[in-house]
């Protein structure tokens, strides 16, 4: 079925939406970000963001689960490299989305991890991704890319572990002299660490 003018504007406007959220997020903080201060952004009115998304709730959700389908998507992509260059590649991809979503004030926001695991949809997103990082790592352990003396638990694990470990929290005082060199080095820390010798 063909997408009408007007669909295809409701949907580009959606985008636009989720997108502007992403980065008011990164930029304020999670408590702080409000549908005003978005639609203001946007230069769109409040009833025509409400238009789109009920409530800041609904549309946190789907902003956060459009990106983990393309993560999923990216996981999933059996034509895409071996496991071991895949799981590198996703972690890459994890890190520099990151850096482009919240700059240079990375840091956890516990409520959106909430909100998250209150919704099927996220937790079903999160389990998926956890299942194809697993099968990756099962995967490069049967085509000998990856070292059979890890638990595939324990390889999964650091793989989530270090793909969210530019974090900032209050009290950290390390800081990379360039967000480039820290993702290429938490990469080449799992690469190496799970490689088979």
């Amino acid at each position: 079925m063909t997408e009408t003018l007007r669909e295809r504007r409701r949907r580009l406007l959606s985008e636009e939406i989720l997108e502007h959220a992403r980065l008011l997020i990164g930029a304020k903080g999670f408590g702080a970000f409000s549908m005003e201060a978005l639609a203001t952004q946007i230069g769109i009115s409040k009833p025509t963001l409400y238009s789109h998304f009920a409530n800041k709730d609904e549309l946190l959700l789907a902003a956060i689960t459009q990106k983990m389908d393309q993560m999923i998507a990216f996981v999933e992509d059996a034509n895409a490299h071996g496991p071991l260059m895949r799981l590198q590649l996703a972690m890459t991809e994890l890190l520099q989305r990151r850096v482009e979503a919240e700059g240079a004030a990375m840091r956890p926001w516990p409520e959106l991890m909430e909100l998250m695991c209150k919704h099927p949809e996220s937790l079903e997103r999160m389990r998926r991704m956890q299942q194809g990082v697993t099968t990756l790592v099962v995967a490069g352990r049967a085509d000998g890319t990856i070292s059979t003396t890890l638990p595939v638990n324990a390889v999964v694990r650091s793989f989530f572990a270090l793909a969210t470990s530019l974090n900032r929290h209050p009290a950290d005082p390390l800081e990379f002299e360039a967000i480039d060199d820290g993702v290429d080095a938490i990469v080449t820390i799992f690469v190496r660490g799970i490689r088979s010798s």
